[in-house]
């Protein structure tokens, strides 16, 4: 996805860079993170905090995108609508996979600092769509509602940290998770 930067832990360093935080959001995340370093240095305090990226599962609230798309292609909606042009990208990952590294995470790191979680692909809403639509066996007309909101263009992480230091990656393909949601859509109707 042209203009997708892959995020990485060490893009922030509260000695040197910041980078640009994405307005008040951002930045209550890397306050957290700052106030986080000083309750471990100085107070003795051990945490760790974590960067999830687009965390998934079959028991989200249809107000969550994954889950109301799973939902719209099991009633197989068409015209398939979708807020802006639907090239918007995502790093995907399962709650299953979040928890597994959460618990390694709290295992072995104390010191207050910040560990990616997601997959480290790029998803749009485009190409998650066509693999639902793929689950519910239609191909629909994509109708692009290019006077909604979309957030940021590309969100999606480096996860070579923590390959390198904990040997972890996800075991839960975005084909399999989102089958998971898939099923769990359709039960629902």
């Amino acid at each position: 996805m042209e203009g997708a930067v892959q995020l990485k832990e060490s893009d922030i360093d509260f000695n040197k860079n910041l980078g640009t935080p994405d307005m008040t959001y951002g930045w209550t995340k890397l306050t957290g993170e700052f106030l986080a370093q000083i309750a471990a240095k100085h107070y003795g305090v051990s945490i760790v905090c974590i960067r999830p990226f687009s965390g998934y599962g079959e028991d989200q609230e249809l107000d969550y995108p994954v889950p109301a798309i799973a939902m719209r292609a099991a009633k197989k909606e068409d015209p398939f609508e979708v807020w802006g042009s639907g090239k918007q990208g995502r790093d995907f990952v399962h709650i299953d996979d979040i928890i597994d590294l959460i618990q390694i995470l709290m295992d072995n790191v104390s010191d207050g600092s910040a560990y990616n979680i997601g997959s480290g692909k790029l998803t749009s809403f485009l190409e998650l769509i066509e693999l639902f639509t793929s689950f519910a066996g239609y191909k629909p007309t994509i109708k692009p509602l290019l006077d909604k909101p979309v957030g940021v263009h590309s969100r999606y992480c480096d996860m070579s940290l923590v390959r390198e230091k904990f040997g972890w990656m996800p075991r839960i393909s975005l084909e399999e998770g989102m089958r998971r949601v898939y099923e769990a859509a359709k039960k629902k109707m």
